[in-house]
């Protein structure tokens, strides 16, 4: 049993490509990256499409509750840079960004996103390979995990939420998107999985889609309280600059929404 757990997390015989999501992930890259595309590309692509346009939307929203320069935040699942990208111009020396991934090689490009930028500045990256959060008790102001939870079982998004009330501040909020069968688009993703073989679905990068009311049930019960819960078609995030996304060009002051629903929570 022993073993077995060592080899999903990816450290029986030094496992390079680190935990299981990890290992996932760096498949799902060189998928990427043998259609074609470039490197970079190939870990910009495997966060999912419209890497700019999706991180100005996500800096956008975090600053509509408040996101400053000296803000203390944690970026779970901070993938290849999406997010850090555009928060270089926003958080100063009294503030702190920690980005967190499963996958080396998308820190690896995060870490790049924001080159040029890195002299005195208050951004840094770590891998980790499981649910423990890097993090003192009561340290930090906020914790987003955007497109997160949508992609690990239930018991780690649990194990997750229990870490970020533990790190967060009283005060301190938690915002995560996530895919709600409440919205048909996701409904369907839902179906679809359904379609795949067990032996397939468990070998690639998942689409968990929760039913209504599940991630806040386990919110509540990991000590939250609930703020605010978005629908996925409901646009609600103010636009600080012009975007374009899927086809659509946006201007300032347009809302807008992330494609997931969104779960604002609460430390009590």
């Amino acid at each position: 049993m022993v073993r077995l757990f060592k080899h999903w997390l990816g450290q029986e015989h030094g496992n390079p490509k680190g935990s299981g999501y990890g290992f996932l992930y760096e498949e799902h890259i060189h998928k990427h990256q043998s259609l074609g595309l470039s490197p970079s590309e190939a870990r910009q692509a495997a966060v999912g499409g419209e890497f700019a346009a999706i991180g100005k939307l996500e800096r956008d929203c975090l600053l509509s509750f408040g996101l400053n320069e000296k803000t203390k935040m944690v970026d779970l699942g901070c993938g290849s840079g999406r997010l850090a990208r555009q928060l270089v111009s926003v958080i100063g020396p009294e503030g702190s960004y920690l980005g967190l991934d499963v996958s080396k090689t998308l820190i690896e490009e995060a870490c790049t996103q924001i080159k040029g930028n890195m002299a005195n500045n208050p951004f840094k990256f770590q891998v980790i390979q499981d649910c423990r959060l890097p993090c003192e008790d009561n340290s930090m102001d906020l914790l987003v995990a955007f497109s997160v939870v949508t992609h690990i079982d239930l018991e780690d998004t649990f194990l997750y939420l229990v870490e970020a009330l533990r790190i967060l501040r009283p005060g301190g909020r938690m915002v995560v998107s996530y895919l709600s069968a409440d919205v048909q688009d996701h409904w369907d993703i839902f179906l679809n999985e359904g379609q795949i073989p067990y032996e397939h679905r468990s070998q690639r990068v998942r689409n968990h889609v929760f039913m209504p009311g599940m991630l806040q049930y386990l919110a509540e019960r990991a000590g939250f309280q609930i703020e605010k819960d978005f629908r996925a078609d409901e646009k609600w995030i103010p636009l600080t600059e012009p975007v374009h996304l899927f086809g659509r060009d946006y201007a300032v002051g347009d809302p807008a929404h992330l494609g997931q629903a969104c779960m604002v929570c609460v430390r009590r």
